[in-house]
């Protein structure tokens, strides 16, 4: 299948071009489309490296589009504050300001998190300064900061979890189109939702074997320790920031913890931290697990809509993080390696790759190609995503690229 009666970003499919193999791929299809556009003599992998998309001016219907929107608003309650964003500054001048304030902003969530440690409620002024320089940032250009969060250091997981949260939480609220005082609310839940653990012994919490059944549940007991240090501020934090720190582990289907309770009950902040922390966790590696692809961590969000997450909110995200995020290191067809930089909107396949190796591995000066050209006629084909890397592949470090505009 190749083009729907709509956009793909309207959709929960994670690529743009489907090989249907199955009466299942034809009824998901079906729930999201009324005519779809086929062409039966693609194989796989031309449906994976070929395909040209279809201009969404010929292929969408105004009034399906226009009563989709209208769903999601109402299903989303954002209808009476939804706000269009647009990118205001190149991603290569944004990304030495991202990357200071990344840098800056380990070091506070680190002095706020070691507070935490011996019972001393977050700072408010601290926090609330932090999650204003990420916000500035992502509402000039979110591509640089969630390049930041693919940084990773080994010995500061906590640290680095709780500040990448913040950052995906303010460019998912964007992405709704949230008001800009919403926007901190919600940089604020991320960033202080796991500040309970800071009182669980680092040993548990970085056990590389299977947790006894008393283990886990000290573990889970980070949620109501985090919501009573938040609690009892003398410069009190809005509520809600202490309901994410004790409801994001709260599933829809009542399985979740502390209070087995559905988190259809809880605020909609809630629930995007809920599917944003798991994100970021899966994404990155664990003393007990390895980090997962971008692919991989999406198809589980969509595997668990309407059990463990939002459904709603759980497709938004996965349109919102799309398959090649910023900082993704990415295989090209023509067996090139590079570094995903930034995303076209409306085009979320064809991103613009710096590009580091050729097909025999061999180094040279980076450069940068943008996919969409590929559409016009003005670049090869064989410069479309093959596939994604996990993060160090071909020994390439995705730190010592961060700041490529000024070298």
């Amino acid at each position: 299948m190749t083009a729907l009666d709509k956009s793909w970003l309207e959709t929960p499919f994670l690529v743009q071009g489907i090989l249907i193999q199955s009466q299942e791929d034809i009824d998901r299809i079906s729930e999201h489309s009324t005519f779809v556009w086929i062409d039966p003599h693609r194989q796989s992998i031309q449906l994976m490296g070929k395909l040209k998309t279809i201009s969404s001016q010929s292929t969408h219907s105004p009034q399906i589009k226009n009563k989709t929107i209208e769903k999601s608003s109402e299903s989303l309650h954002l209808k009476k504050q939804v706000k269009h964003y647009s990118k205001i500054e190149e991603v290569e001048r944004e990304h030495s300001t991202a990357y200071k304030v990344f840098a800056e902003g380990k070091e506070v969530i680190k002095e706020v998190l070691g507070a935490a440690a011996v019972n001393v409620t977050p700072d408010r002024d601290k926090s609330k300064n932090l999650v204003k320089s990420c916000l500035d940032s992502i509402l000039r250009n979110p591509d640089a900061l969630l390049w930041m969060t693919k940084i990773r250091e080994e010995d500061e997981y906590t640290a680095e979890h709780c500040l990448s949260v913040c950052v995906l939480a303010i460019v998912f609220g964007r992405y709704l189109g949230l008001k800009e005082k919403d926007l901190t609310l919600l940089g604020m839940c991320g960033l202080l939702h796991d500040v309970g653990k800071m009182q669980v012994s680092a040993e548990l919490l970085n056990k590389p074997g299977a947790l006894t059944a008393d283990e886990f549940s000290e573990i889970k007991n980070h949620t109501l320790r985090g919501y009573e240090l938040l609690s009892s501020n003398d410069k009190p934090l809005p509520s809600i920031i202490a309901e994410t720190a004790v409801g994001h582990h709260e599933r829809m289907d009542s399985r979740g913890y502390p209070k087995k309770i559905s988190a259809s009950t809880l605020p909609e902040l809630v629930r995007i931290i809920s599917i944003v922390d798991a994100y970021d966790a899966m994404t990155a590696d664990r003393c007990y697990s390895a980090a997962k692809s971008t692919t991989a961590a999406l198809k589980i969000i969509y595997e668990e809509r309407g059990k463990q997450f939002d459904e709603d909110l759980a497709l938004a995200f996965i349109r919102c993080i799309g398959i090649y995020p910023p900082g993704s290191l990415v295989e090209l067809m023509n067996g090139s390696v590079g570094i995903v930089l930034d995303v076209n909107e409306k085009y979320r396949h064809l991103p613009r790759i710096i590009i580091l190796r050729d097909a025999d591995n061999m180094v040279f000066s980076p450069y940068i190609v943008n996919l969409i050209e590929i559409e016009f006629g003005d670049l090869d084909s064989g410069y479309l995503v093959k596939s994604t890397l996990k993060s160090g592949a071909h020994g390439i470090d995705v730190k010592n690229y961060t700041r490529h505009s000024e070298s």
